[in-house]
């Protein structure tokens, strides 16, 4: 019994705060906005107001030759090819990696030897 009741005043505290909210926006007059939107909405009107979408152009300026697009694919996969063909490319051997690493230690401590 007093699970439900708990319940029930959860569920109604949690409805609630979202009417009150609700009914406190709605009950705002255009009397009551501050200035600086006042000012705003009075300097649209004598520019006309917000676009209208049906100014939005409907024609598209995108390149849609496939001649275009095949020649940039060419050029993706020229530069994909030379990628892959550098020797940085070769993931390092755990060896590789120990040694760079030991190398890299052997820098840092250098550095912090000569400061």
């Amino acid at each position: 019994m007093k699970r439900s009741i708990r319940s029930a005043l959860i569920v109604a505290s949690v409805l609630a705060g979202p009417l009150a909210a609700a009914s406190g926006c709605a009950a705002q007059s255009d009397a009551e906005v501050p200035a600086w939107f006042a000012a705003e909405m009075a300097s649209l009107k004598d520019e006309g107001g917000y676009p209208s979408l049906q100014d939005v152009p409907t024609v598209t300026t995108a390149t849609t030759d496939p001649a275009h697009w095949a020649a940039v694919e060419a050029d993706v996969e020229a530069g994909r090819a030379e990628m892959q063909a550098n020797p940085r490319n070769e993931p390092l051997s755990e060896s590789d990696a120990a040694i760079f690493e030991q190398r890299a230690r052997e820098a840092i401590e250098q550095t912090r030897a000569s400061h």
